[in-house]
């Protein structure tokens, strides 16, 4: 029993072990993705906002990412939808996966938040959501500084403004190949929902775990097939039948 425990254990370790391989080795190797036309690196202001974004959970309410669909296209504002190049300056990207507020990849082009007049609608919006959408979910961030507010209005006033405009309408149906190349498969050109190269650390730590855990359990099997169950009691009765001979 006490074998099959240790068994269990080392097991667990090695898991663990070729967990933190596969999380640790993908970071070594750089992105393919080359900057989207336009996008710039964020400013210390941005950046600054893009952290109090990130502190105060908005990414758990808000998506960043417009997909090639009918129904995203009302978070569009005049560009295209979202391709992974986007976000090479983004660590950690805020794509997010929920939707209880509206997107907010290209708030930065929406004609109510664009410009000085724009800035004070976010900060209106910000301090007093419900005064300006009855129905918003949205808490107030009126305990936030000013100066505070002031970045968080930065931030979003930059996402989707750096994005070329495009004044046809777009067509989902030729957006839609590149968006489900780019994130559900690997090895394509011109870059990939994830790196290729960081896939094989993942099959080398499972082909590990379950290479320790037969050998475990081989070894176990066999240490219990060369096990005597009855040997302590022959020595017992041996040392007893040695103490009745003196």
């Amino acid at each position: 029993m006490n074998r099959l425990f240790e068994v269990f254990l080392g097991t667990i370790v090695l898991f663990l072990l070729a967990l933190a391989v596969v999380e640790s080795l993908p970071g070594l190797y750089p992105s393919s993705y080359q900057p989207a036309p336009g996008l710039v690196q964020y400013t210390q202001e941005q950046l600054a906002g893009r952290n109090i974004y990130r502190r105060e959970g908005c990414v758990y309410c808000h998506s960043q990412q417009v997909r090639p669909l009918e129904i995203d296209a009302r978070y569009l504002h005049g560009t295209r939808p979202s391709i992974p190049e986007d976000y090479v300056y983004d660590n950690p990207h805020f794509m997010g996966t929920e939707r209880i507020g509206p997107d907010l990849s290209n708030v930065g082009r929406d004609n109510d938040y664009v410009s000085e007049k724009g800035r004070q609608n976010l900060a209106q919006l910000l301090y007093s959501p419900r005064s300006m959408q009855p129905e918003s979910l949205m808490p107030s961030y009126d305990y936030l500084g000013d100066r505070e507010i002031q970045q968080l209005i930065s931030y979003l006033q930059y996402l989707g403004a750096w994005k070329k405009p495009y004044s046809q309408p777009i067509d989902f149906n030729q957006w839609q190949p590149h968006y489900w190349d780019t994130n559900l498969k690997e090895g394509n050109e011109g870059g990939t929902g994830r790196n290729s190269g960081a896939i094989w650390p993942i099959w080398i730590g499972i082909a590990v775990v379950m290479g320790a855990v037969i050998v475990g359990i081989l070894w176990s099997w066999r240490t219990d097939q060369n096990h005597d169950p009855e040997g302590p009691a022959h020595i017992m009765i041996g040392q007893q039948d040695h103490i009745r001979v003196e």
